[in-house]
């Protein structure tokens, strides 16, 4: 279990690469050319866009240890970006929990979530909440 960021993922490929080793069924379809910046660089935006869609239709299991490690190194990557300069960081809450707002797996996945991560969750999430209880 890496601690720090500088063992975590920097790039695009590196965030691939480490989300695959988590959930080896994550294939992403990043042969379309809009994955890639014009010098042929994968974003980790486009990863965790890709990513988004996979944990929403196959997780089935939001305790399982991936799962959790998967939102332990996201709070790991995010608290080290307070100026958010790092675009693997801000791909992990913009691309990822941010689109897992207003949905049953991000429910799910937000006990997992660290204070930081909780927090910006939140922001976006908070208006499903109350249509989880039955209040409009």
């Amino acid at each position: 279990m890496a601690r720090k960021r500088d063992t975590l993922p920097k790039t695009g490929l590196e965030l691939r690469d480490w989300l695959v080793s988590l959930f080896p069924d994550f294939v992403p379809g990043l042969g379309d050319e809009w994955h890639y910046e014009p010098d042929g660089t994968l974003t980790p935006h486009h990863v965790c866009s890709e990513f988004t869609g996979y944990y929403r239709k196959h997780i089935a299991d939001y305790d399982a240890p991936a799962v959790v490690e998967m939102f332990r190194v996201t709070e790991v990557i995010n608290a080290a970006d307070p100026l958010d300069f790092d675009p693997v960081a801000n791909a992990l809450y913009t691309c990822f929990l941010e689109n897992i707002a207003h949905s049953e797996p991000g429910e799910s996945g937000r006990k997992h979530m660290g204070r930081n991560s909780r927090r910006f969750f939140d922001f976006w999430h908070r208006g499903y909440v109350p249509r989880l209880a039955g209040n409009p």
